[in-house]
């Protein structure tokens, strides 16, 4: 009995190895797409502050050209400040240029403005545009990390499983459909020992006879609180 519950633990160790290994790659997917995700997330960011710096630019031109505009209507005025007959028209058109002065004077500040905003942006995207860089360099490395535990993974999958299939064949066929039985229950180990009379599967306290039992035998027993199946093995119970 002692070799088939060896057998058997290490059938248990092999199939524990084979979940491991299928979680990790069933999360490799996952983890790419998170940071190609996280990638996107900060292009995108950049790409709006960029978009932002755009309109700053377009508003600043436009400002500009209002402005020049502006200042050619002044000058038209003034050559034409001579020509005036009457001092009603040449007192109209001192106020309409005055009033042109202050839309210039507004327009100005509100280009300064701009220039302030424009250049704080051009620090910003300078920095992000780095930083940027240097993410995309650290995800593609992060990826072919990634890649390369997940090939890695693949073979011992593969070398798991095939030695799952050979420790099949040297487990006792009612154990082996005891331990099927209880796996499908709890999910996690079905083999566990006791320790101190404890099951080490559900923490429980098993019955004094039974811990007594397993002393006295090879034999495997069911344990009353979580059903997995217990031994005892004085190598961890000294």
């Amino acid at each position: 009995m002692k070799q088939e519950l060896e057998n058997l633990l290490e059938f248990q160790k092999v199939e524990a190895e084979i979940g491991r290994l299928n979680d990790f790659l069933e999360s490799v997917s996952e983890r790419l797409n998170a940071l190609d995700a996280r990638q996107v997330s900060f292009q995108e960011a950049f790409e709006k502050d960029a978009t932002a710096m755009d309109h700053l630019k377009k508003r600043y031109r436009a400002l500009e050209s209002d402005l020049q505009a502006n200042e050619s209507r002044i000058a038209r005025s003034q050559e034409k400040l001579g020509a005036v007959k009457t001092n009603k028209e040449y007192q109209a058109m001192l106020k309409e240029m005055e009033e042109i002065k202050e839309m210039n004077s507004a327009l100005e500040d509100e280009m300064i403005v701009c220039l302030e905003q424009m250049e704080s942006f051009e620090r910003d995207l300078a920095e992000k545009n780095g930083a940027l860089k240097q993410l995309k360099g650290q995800i593609a490395s992060e990826k072919e990390a990634i890649r390369r535990e997940a090939e890695d993974n693949t073979k011992r999958l593969r070398e798991a499983e095939r030695l799952q299939a050979l420790l099949t064949e040297d487990v006792d066929k009612a154990l082996m459909a005891d331990y099927v039985q209880v796996k499908r229950m709890v999910k996690k180990l079905a083999v566990v020992p006791v320790l101190q009379a404890v099951c080490q599967g559900c923490h429980r306290k098993i019955p004094p006879q039974m811990f007594i039992e397993l002393q006295r035998s090879d034999q495997l027993k069911f344990c009353p609180h979580c059903d997995r199946l217990i031994y005892w093995d004085d190598t961890f119970d000294q």
